[in-house]
């Protein structure tokens, strides 16, 4: 039980990123996606560009893109890459939407069948805070209605995830309070208040455990 408690620093590799994205990959029927060098040049290059804010403000470049930091040395690639997984719950097969008032725009990203190739990168900011990037190829589209992540589709319809909102949870890593922060997607929350609480799990938050905050997005 003890061992649980227990951060794992070891989770930054290539091949981590790769797992992490595979698993929930392949819970759907999606095949594997790849590493590719000039994904993660352009995702370390990206990275090392925010140093200096560590503002989770997309890079609007050719790629798909995710977006992630945390506070705790503990806020590892694969907790970047399983962060933007549990939006799976939100997320609806049948009618390809996401639940009223959350986002799964990340989610989708993360399986999108025709993204077959992923570079990551984590840096750690000026603030001591770390960042991380993965750049999908092809993109996934940024709209989720209408689009399942599980379908074949044409170039036309591929798009980037735009981020419009971030957002800020106080959260137990370990034996460490960490902060982290995720990228929501634009149309796909009615209101801050309504992610926050699908976040938290309930609307009162343990100011001790779990400190909700709702900060505005760079635009």
């Amino acid at each position: 039980m003890l061992s649980l408690l227990v951060p794992s620093y070891a989770q930054n590799s290539n091949q981590d990123y790769v797992n992490a994205h595979n698993t929930p990959r392949g819970q759907v029927g999606v095949g594997v996606v790849t590493w590719n060098t000039t994904l993660e040049t352009y995702a370390q290059n990206y990275a090392n560009q925010r140093k200096g804010d560590c503002n989770l403000v997309h890079s609007y470049g050719p790629y798909g893109e995710n977006l992630a930091k945390g506070s705790a040395s503990s806020f590892t690639g694969t907790a970047a890459v399983n962060l933007w997984v549990a939006e799976k719950q939100y997320y609806n097969y049948g009618s390809n939407t996401c639940a009223t008032g959350q986002q799964c725009g990340h989610y989708t990203q993360v399986v999108w069948r025709d993204s077959v190739r992923i570079g990551c990168a984590r840096v750690q900011c000026n603030n001591g805070w770390y960042y991380v990037i993965c750049s999908y190829d092809p993109p996934g589209r940024s709209k989720v209605v209408g689009a399942d992540p599980s379908e074949e589709t044409s170039s036309s319809e591929e798009g980037k995830v735009d981020n419009s909102i971030e957002v800020s949870v106080d959260m137990l890593v370990g034996n460490d309070i960490s902060e982290k922060e995720i990228g929501c997607v634009g149309g796909d929350v009615d209101s801050e208040e309504e992610f926050l609480s699908g976040v938290s799990g309930k609307r009162s938050v343990e100011r001790s455990v779990n400190r909700i905050e709702v900060l505005s997005c760079d635009r």
